[in-house]
This record gives structure tokens, C-alpha cells and sequence, in this order.
């Protein structure tokens, strides 16, 4: 559904003498800009919503802007008004989680967006902050209401899910992952969605969210050994047995999880083949006292080309959960990490990598940087973060 400007043009001169109270037909070039713009953003809307319904328009029958833009319009307002409403539910029902991401988004940032949104005229205009990451990244297109209402949608979905486990199973889950884990950019689903299939997978009960060192390598095991497209359907019927034993019926929050399905079977083939599907599957009591670095060998370090065009790639990233998933599908041995920590990574963002390591890597880790120390070479600040934040797994009481 396109419009030449000399047909959007007499529908922005009377969205202009609106602004204006009939005053004048004159306005800032800027304003004038983003009043155009939220008339195309409506008729974007009402296009998406009858193909969406099947009722897509051949160019013959496309009605005149001004329909459009007006239909679109009151799409638009009501998806205002069911965002608000869907926010305060989830407010009301938000997880009793202390993570600062989640609880900030719901309770301070996305409220900052409706008091300043103006479908009529600034229609595409974004506002509020959104911190906590969602299972399945939204589309980079969406803005305004469309963003938000899509995101707490998808929200409501994950939440539904969660709620199919004790808030105990979850909390324990979250804490196997990272003692810190309150201070982290991370999704909670991220970990609940491959750990429950897992249980699936390898018969195990599953609202507990519990799994094992054995139980992971077994895993690994089958993801390594099973044909790609044997292991990818085994998993779609895997999804369909969670949502029997969840009695999960609710078809948006079914919908969503199939959607992240290819994305966790990616990870899961990645990290399998490098020996870290840990990364993805948190264990119960992961953190061991016992862990050595005696016996730890390191992975197959990258070529300096292709380690300085991820370093590159990497630079470029706005987002730290961008940046560490570049790190759990890409990175294989501690040599080309301590590279990336260096030249790609804040300091507040520390925590955050190390979250990532196993007990034995930190240990090397650690030993690594003592020894380093004691050669009076010099350190980078990383490796002091390091230092301050993890106590030697073989010192700890």
C-alpha cells in the first residue's frame, strides 16, 4: 500500500491546520516531518492489519490516503490503549525476582514512554528505555507503540511460561548460572526454555529445572552424534511433550517458544561441538570447590584475520547481550576471550563475561594473572576486575 506525495499531500496540509487549530498551515520543516511521518507509520498499520487478516487490497482497490491513514489511526490508539493495560498487568503480576533489568523496565522505563507519545502527530517517535532483553529479539523495524506493544506482548508470553515453574526452581536456576546474576543483562527464559527441553530430552522430571554435569555431557553426547535434522525434529516433538507436561494451551505463548526454537538449536549444536554446551545449561551445584585448572586445556585459538574482524564486528555492537552471545557462539579458547576483554568490553560489563566461565577456566584464569603479576608484566584492567570479583574455587571455605 503506497501513496505518491502528491496523494499525501492534502492529507498533510489538514493534519497540519489540526496541529495548529486551524491557525495556520505553516509549521517547522521538522514538525511538518514527523506529522508525515506518523501519517505514513498509520497507513503502514492498517496495511499490516489486513494482510495480517487476509483481507490484503489489490492496487485497484486500495482507498484513498486519508481512509487508510484514518483507519490505521484508530488501530493504533487501540493498541495504545490495550499497551497500557497490558502493562499494568504485568506489573501487578511481575516476578519477584531482584533482577535490576527486568524490574526497571517494567516499573520505570517503559512507563516513561506513554506520558510523551503522541500517536496523532509523533506516531513514530520511541521513547521510555527497554533494558531487559527478550527471548526472541524483536524485529529492527518496530517503532512507537508498535514496539512497545509487541515487546510486552512477547513479555506476557515469557511470563506465562515461567509461571508454569516454582519461583524457587527458577531463583536456584538463576543462581547455578551466576551468584551475580541480579547485576546481568539477562533473560530469564534464556535459561528456563533450553533447560526445561533438556529435561524433555533426556527424561528427566522437569519442573524442577534441575540438571546435571552427566546429564549435560550426555547431551552434548547425543547433539554430536545424532543427525542435525534427526536431532531438530526430535526437539519439535520435545517442545510439543513440554507443553503437555506444562499444560501449556496458551497459543501465543506456544507460538512464541517454537519461534525460538531454531535460534536454541543453533546454540545448542554450537556449544556441543566446542565442549561447552555448560554455557547454555546451567548445572545444579555448578559451582564446585574442587574445580583445578590443573587438567583444563585451553580451545583452538582463531587466525589473527579472523580474530581482528571479530574484534572489529564486535566494536560496533550497542548492546553487552549482543556482545556475549558473539562471545558463547563464536569464542573457543580463553586466549582470543582475555583479546576480546581488552578491546571490546566496558568495565561494568566485566561481570558480565566472567558469568560465562566455567569454575575450571576461572582458575586458569586466575593463575594465569598471578603469574603474570609475579613476572612484573604488565596487566590490563580487566584482569584486576577479575582478580577483585572471583576467590579461588581451591581457597574457598
Amino acid at each position: 500500500m503506497e501513496f505518491t506525495l502528491e496523494e499525501l499531500l492534502p492529507l498533510l496540509q489538514k493534519r497540519v491546520r489540526k496541529y495548529t487549530s486551524n491557525d495556520s498551515t505553516s509549521v517547522p520543516y521538522e514538525t511538518a516531518r514527523e506529522i508525515l511521518s506518523s501519517i505514513l507509520y498509520c497507513i503502514a498499520a492498517y496495511d499490516r492489519h489486513l494482510q495480517s487478516t487476509g483481507h490484503a487490497l489489490s492496487t485497484e482497490d486500495v482507498p484513498a490516503a486519508e481512509i487508510c491513514f484514518q483507519q490505521g489511526l484508530a488501530l493504533e490508539k487501540e493498541k495504545l490503549k490495550s499497551a497500557k493495560i497490558l502493562l499494568a498487568r504485568l506489573q501487578k503480576h511481575r516476578l519477584p525476582i531482584p533482577m535490576g533489568a527486568y524490574q526497571d523496565t517494567l516499573m520505570k522505563g517503559i512507563p516513561e514512554f506513554f506520558p510523551f507519545y503522541d500517536v496523532d502527530y509523533k506516531a513514530s517517535l520511541d521513547g521510555g528505555t527497554i533494558d531487559y532483553p527478550l527471548l526472541v529479539p524483536q524485529a529492527p523495524d518496530l517503532s512507537g507503540i508498535d514496539l512497545i506493544y509487541d515487546y510486552l506482548k512477547h513479555l506476557q508470553a515469557e511470563e506465562t511460561f515461567l509461571g508454569c515453574f516454582s519461583l524457587r526452581a527458577v531463583r536456584t536456576l538463576l543462581r547455578n548460572y551466576a551468584a551475580d546474576y541480579q547485576q546481568l543483562l539477562l533473560n530469564i527464559c534464556s535459561l528456563v526454555f533450553p533447560v526445561s527441553l533438556s529435561c524433555v530430552l533426556l527424561n528427566l522430571p522437569v519442573h524442577n529445572l534441575v540438571l546435571t554435569q552427566e546429564d549435560v555431557n550426555h547431551l552434548q553426547t547425543l547433539l554430536n552424534s545424532i543427525d542435525p535434522k534427526a536431532m531438530k525434529l526430535k526437539l519439535q516433538d520435545s517442545l510439543q511433550t513440554l507443553f503437555q507436561i506444562l499444560n501449556l494451551s496458551d497459543p501465543l505463548t506456544q507460538s512464541y517458544l517454537s519461534e525460538a526454537l531454531p535460534s536454541l538449536f543453533r546454540d545448542m549444536r554450537c556449544y556441543a561441538r566446542e565442549n561447552r554446551l555448560r554455557i547454555l545449561l546451567p548445572t545444579a551445584g555448578s559451582y564446585s570447590p574442587a574445580a583445578s585448572s590443573d587438567n583444563y586445556k585451553d580451545g583452538r585459538k582463531m587466525d589473527d584475520r579472523k580474530l581482528r574482524a571479530l574484534i572489529e564486528e564486535m566494536q560496533t555492537c550497542r548492546y553487552l547481550e549482543d556482545k556475549l552471545q558473539i562471545v558463547k557462539t563464536q569464542v573457543g579458547s580463553l586466549s582470543d576471550l582475555k583479546e576480546l576483554l581488552k578491546e571490546c568490553f566496558w568495565e561494568d560489563e566485566y561481570p558480565s563475561v566472567f558469568a560465562l566461565l566455567s569454575d575450571a577456566e576461572k582458575e586458569y584464569l586466575r593463575q594465569d594473572i598471578l603469574q603474570r603479576q609475579a613476572d612484573n608484566a604488565s596487566s590490563d584492567s580487566w584482569e584486576q576486575a577479575f582478580l577483585d570479583t572471583e576467590i579461588s574455587p581451591a581457597t574457598q571455605s
